[in-house]
């Protein structure tokens, strides 16, 4: 059809659960044990996945990926990176809820829970339930019902790997302090998110110094919501790519 074709690599599905950024403590792939999805993911047959991806990369005009999934890539260096975008939300985000102090709504929405650490995040809210009031959300929504809770939320702990996802962005979209593992490489390509980011051993001490400091917390925010303004609405991005389209700029 004479089109150019673009394709995204968000995931397991691309990663080489072999190379050195997959084989990282804290990585994806480090914390996986789901026999299922490793067989999904063909991650015991490394030839046999490096010949799809490759296969995909020959009839591809660009690829959107980060480092840790560009493993199988044959020309890695030609990946552009990796931008998420969410629609920004529909009224003005109020952030007086970081003045109230009555209580503290943390939320965690695991994807998986293995992966996603979520074993650490009920541990730090068990043990700092009775020092703060907390009201703590973690269940399966729809997405609707997610971004209605996240403009209520002061803290969302997202994951515990190398770098973020889309529920980070929404997070942020809606004024919440996102909590967010990021690797050293992750955090050169993305320099300025205003993510917190801890080991899953050391969020309990992470969310008392912020419940400790609601003023940190509401500047967090800010700057959050500010980030998401700059860097993934939906026309922001849409321009970038649009413009790495029509061969103006290189992402």
């Amino acid at each position: 059809m004479e089109k150019k074709i673009a394709f995204f690599f968000p995931g397991c599905a691309e990663k080489n659960p072999h190379d050195a950024l997959n084989s990282m403590k804290y990585s994806d792939c480090w914390y996986c044990t789901d026999v299922r999805k490793q067989r999904y993911c063909l991650c015991h047959k490394p030839d046999q996945k490096r010949n799809k991806i490759e296969y995909f990369e020959g009839k591809a005009d660009f690829i959107f990926s980060r480092p840790n999934t560009s493993g199988y890539l044959k020309y890695p260096q030609k990946a552009l990176p990796m931008w998420l975008m969410t629609d920004a939300p529909m009224q003005t985000v109020d952030l007086q809820r970081y003045q109230d102090g009555n209580f503290w709504r943390i939320m965690h929405f695991p994807s998986h829970q293995e992966l996603k650490g979520t074993r650490y995040v009920e541990a730090a809210i068990a043990s700092l339930n009775g020092k703060y009031k907390i009201e703590y959300l973690s269940e399966r929504m729809s997405n609707r019902e997610v971004l209605e809770n996240l403009e209520k939320a002061h803290i969302l702990v997202d994951q515990f790997t190398h770098t973020f996802g889309l529920l980070a962005i929404e997070g942020l979209s809606r004024g919440c302090v996102v909590i967010c593992r990021m690797e050293e490489w992750a955090r050169k390509c993305y320099p300025d998110i205003p993510l917190v980011s801890c080991n899953p051993e050391n969020l309990e001490k992470t969310i008392a110094e912020l419940l400790a400091n609601p003023e940190r917390m509401q500047q967090i925010a800010e700057d959050g919501i500010r980030w998401f303004r700059e860097n993934a609405m939906l026309d922001v991005v849409g321009n970038r790519m649009l413009n790495v389209f029509e061969n103006k700029i290189s992402c």
